[in-house]
């Protein structure tokens, strides 16, 4: 599975990251909506999770 992963915070995105790639799962990182915006635009994936 494709996700985007669009978080703020150097930390969660290691940890989150990390988590999802343990289960096979290929993860890009966002850092704001900005350029999560730029990757939607570019890439289709499988589910998006964002921080509100």
């Amino acid at each position: 599975m494709k996700l985007l992963l669009i978080e703020d915070e150097p930390e969660l995105q290691v940890s989150i990251r990390q988590y999802f790639e343990m289960e096979s799962n290929v993860v890009e990182v966002a850092d704001d909506f900005s350029s999560a915006e730029e990757k939607i635009a570019l890439y289709d994936y499988d589910c998006i999770l964002i921080d509100i």
